[in-house]
């Protein structure tokens, strides 16, 4: 079962990697083409799509991981329920994209007190229908097991086409609008291909039972919960930014949303993890195969506590040169920089708790950490980011993500009896810990001597993996450490999430 995981996690490891390299790549188009007032007006219209785009798919995509899988299983048809899903999603998003459009003035007088951002917002709005189906299309194929597809197409293929555009506009077009169209015209793409994939995949199913009666029903139930645990996270995620835009100018807006950005590189692992074992956890738990599942979760959450602990020290060090990548007006967000990091860490290095409570059936547990979490992030920003500004928006959503993740280790323990941390970790601690002050040691003395910021990255860079590898090769691996890697020694021999003989035929829950 680990074996199985780190193949997969081997493949989207690689496509996540071509995804950060085309991240950071369009993040510094877009601030070198728009600086950070630019850049502020464009992440502000695009949390305002994103969060209506919520509302439009309803918790569906995410519904899809649990019933397609089952349904899969037991040889029953589950077109019908993509169709019936897909065609509620894209009606809802028509109206609510003229809703935006018809809005615009006022949202952009009334609370972002900027009349400039009418027509960004309006212009947005036609990005509504467009993400809503690339959101609910990947659900559909990471539920069918394929989440190498989806990660292809959605970390390398969208922001490929995306940066592709972005470069033409520097020489043609270098403007807000051109960006705007350029983000749709990539979303749009992506769509097209999870769209043929779709129904290639599904129409060849070999399922002969019909869908209990019923089972759209059950469905909408399921995603009503997940629906307003993704808007709640997506709220506890785009509050700051939205409160930003309330108090402070454009331009803060634009430092902060990049130095947020850099900080969740801190969850590359977390990110890569969770489309592969969600749809594991949902069948462990409809089999009440509680041992399979505790080994995942522990062997899981270690390697991301690890993986969070390197970037975050990586980050941690560099984060001045970091921001002067995407322009001098950016290092001014450095310390907010730090600050969110250290939320991130929590968030990584408590593992899947999320996923694994809503796929064994306790997302009304996920769903009351959530709700109880915005209004904490609410609060905190209505407080701190009238009197500090970004670093008032830092500090609070640092402080809401620590605390909703730390809060769900310890509900998992009750829950599960599942213990997350063991002494063994003491061990890969020490190694990374050693690996930072590496860095920061290179990093002063690389600044001493002049070096450019691109540079000390670099050779600091390097310094830390050398160091960290080091470390862990000289304390010595887990046995569970060395089944990882052995599996991924041999992800070109087996490139399924669950193999064959691992299919199971359990109810609908």
């Amino acid at each position: 079962m680990l074996g199985q995981v780190s193949r997969q996690g081997a493949v989207v490891f690689l496509t996540r990697g071509v995804a950060l390299v085309l991240g950071i790549t369009s993040t510094i188009l877009l601030s070198r083409l728009l600086g950070p007032g630019g850049l502020g007006q464009f992440r502000l219209g695009s949390v305002v799509v994103q969060l209506v785009t919520a509302f439009c798919v309803l918790g569906l995509d995410k519904a899809l991981l649990r019933y397609l899988p089952i349904l899969e299983a037991r040889g029953q048809r589950g077109r019908g329920l993509l169709v019936a899903g897909s065609s509620v999603v894209f009606i809802i998003s028509l109206a609510l994209s003229a809703v935006l459009l018809l809005t615009a003035p006022i949202i952009a007088t009334s609370y972002f007190h900027s009349p400039a951002m009418t027509n960004v917002i309006r212009l947005f709005s036609l990005q509504v229908p467009v993400l809503a189906l690339f959101r609910f299309l990947s659900g559909a194929v990471t539920a069918a097991k394929r989440f190498d597809f989806a990660s292809k197409v959605t970390n390398i293929l969208s922001p490929a086409v995306f940066v592709l555009l972005l470069a033409l506009l520097a020489l043609v077009w270098p403007n807000l609008k051109g960006a705007i169209v350029a983000r749709i015209v990539a979303q749009l793409a992506a769509s097209c291909f999870l769209a043929v994939f779709v129904v290639q995949y599904y129409s060849k199913l070999r399922q002969t039972a019909p869908a209990t009666q019923g089972i759209f029903r059950n469905y909408l139930l399921l995603s009503m919960p997940l629906f307003v645990i993704g808007i709640g996270y997506q709220l506890l995620n785009q509050m700051d930014t939205i409160m930003l835009g309330h108090f402070v100018s454009p331009k803060e807006v634009g430092i902060y949303s990049v130095a947020f950005k850099v900080s969740a590189f801190v969850l590359i692992g977390l990110e890569i993890v969770l489309p592969i074992v969600a749809p594991l956890f949902a069948q462990f738990g409809a089999t009440s195969d509680n041992q399979s599942m505790e080994t995942l979760f522990t062997a899981v959450t270690k390697w991301l506590c690890y993986s969070s602990l390197v970037i975050f020290a990586g980050i941690a060090v560099f984060r001045v040169e970091l921001l002067h990548v995407f322009g001098k007006g950016f290092t001014a967000g450095s310390s907010a920089l730090l600050i969110l990091a250290v939320g991130q860490l929590v968030n990584g290095a408590t593992g899947p708790t999320g996923v694994l409570l809503t796929m064994t059936g306790k997302q009304r547990w996920e769903l009351g950490n959530v709700v109880s979490m915005v209004a904490f992030n609410f609060v905190l920003n209505l407080l701190l980011i009238p009197k500090l500004g970004m670093m008032g928006a830092a500090i609070a959503a640092a402080l809401s993500i620590a605390t909703i993740n730390a809060l769900k280790i310890v509900q998992v323990y009750m829950l599960f009896g599942f213990r997350a941390y063991n002494l063994k970790y003491f061990k890969g601690v020490t190694a990374i810990g050693a690996a930072g002050l590496v860095g920061y040691l290179l990093r002063g003395w690389l600044f001493s001597a002049g070096c450019n910021p691109y540079l000390i990255m670099c050779v600091g860079g390097i310094g830390i993996l050398i160091t960290a590898a080091a470390g862990f090769w000289l304390l010595g691996l887990d046995q569970e450490d060395k089944v990882a890697l052995v599996g991924l020694r041999m992800r070109e021999r087996n490139t399924s999430v669950v193999s064959p003989e691992n299919t199971i035929e359990a109810p609908i829950s």
